[in-house]
């Protein structure tokens, strides 16, 4: 793909095609290669996922890249291990040249951060919050202390968030939540996408969401599988999830794109023009979130998303409202007995 340009636009300008993720979960190459020659031309990106990378290794994201040289890398190996073990795995990736890594969030907060650390300036890494196919019943097995999905996911992207990944994966479901929550911030990749024309069989899927409705509540990029693959024309329902995209694109506000976005390996591909407050697609020099930035202007960003103090009440870890008075451990609860930023 061309090269990264000083003047790369931010992920509010990607075209439809860019923003829609096909993931090759066949069992040999002939399939993967198949595919990618099949839909290069109406997606943007190749998700390579466990099975395809447990069957051909790591030559599967050079053989993929070959058969469709103008989409981007998607690998989706959800790492979950020791710091020193994720960190050298994310090297590894890096080298690999896939754009976009997957992480457990889950696997704690000095994990998250030896995997961003680790990570090289043409790659992306994507923390992944709940998976689509656990439902609050299953909650109370998992993690009975949350009442649903929803809350689990708010708590690990605030993780992720925090130790400098550059995304989050999460269903349909989180995707408003967690763009109010963080802005413009996170690069948000959402699985679990169905249109209501595309019936799939024996979903394990079960907190999914219209690819429309999913774009207009903030999403980035979609994941969209079956759909697409079980379809009797593959190209045709592709090109109609982009044409999908593309109207809830024109029926939504502008919004500014993630920090760091679009990687290198997709800036050439979308127009030039100014961007609007975004890195240009180069690394994060400090990798914090606080050197970064510094605390957001107050008002409205151009997504709408309110900035001001009222809707962001303090660090991300206290980021979730909590009412008044004493907790159930009698600890206090109000305002001002709090250290550090109001919450006011």
């Amino acid at each position: 793909m061309p090269e990264a340009t000083e003047t790369a636009a931010p992920a509010a300008a990607l075209s439809p095609r860019e923003r829609l993720v096909f993931p090759l979960d066949v069992p040999d190459l002939d399939s993967a290669l198949s595919c990618a020659s099949l839909l290069g031309g109406t997606v943007g990106w190749f998700k390579i996922g466990l099975e395809l990378f447990t069957a051909l290794g790591p030559d599967s994201v050079a053989r993929v890249r070959d058969a469709a040289p103008d989409c981007g890398i998607f690998l989706d190996l959800k790492l979950h291990d020791i710091p020193a073990t994720v960190a050298g795995a994310m090297r590894q990736a890096s080298r690999l040249g896939a754009g976009l890594v997957t992480v457990h969030a889950q696997g704690g907060s000095e994990m998250l951060r030896a995997a961003a650390g680790a990570a090289g300036d043409d790659t992306r890494v994507l923390a992944v919050t709940v998976l689509t196919s656990l439902n609050p019943a299953a909650m109370s097995e998992l993690a009975p202390w949350f009442r649903e999905p929803g809350e689990l996911a708010v708590k690990l992207a605030r993780r992720a968030m925090d130790a400098a990944c550059h995304g989050l994966v999460c269903s349909p479901q989180e995707v408003p939540r967690l763009r109010r929550l963080h802005g413009h911030d996170p690069l948000l990749v959402v699985p679990g996408v169905r249109p209501q024309w595309a019936r799939v069989d024996n979903d394990d899927q079960v907190r999914t969401g219209t690819p429309a409705q999913a774009i207009a509540d903030g999403a980035d990029l979609l994941v969209v599988g079956r759909p697409i693959r079980d379809a009797p024309d593959p190209p045709a329902a592709a090109a109609r999830l982009c044409e999908e995209i593309a109207e809830a694109l024109d029926s939504s506000p502008p919004r500014r794109g993630p920090r760091g976005w679009p990687p290198p390996d997709m800036a050439g591909t979308t127009p030039p023009g100014p961007d609007p407050g975004t890195w240009p697609g180069q690394r994060l020099p400090a990798r914090t979130r606080a050197g970064m930035t510094g605390p957001p202007p107050p008002g409205p960003d151009p997504g709408g998303h309110d900035r001001s103090p009222v809707s962001r009440p303090g660090p991300r870890h206290m980021a979730e409202t909590t009412p008044p008075g004493p907790d159930p451990g009698g600890h206090d609860r109000t305002p001002a007995s709090r250290s550090g930023p109001s919450r006011t």
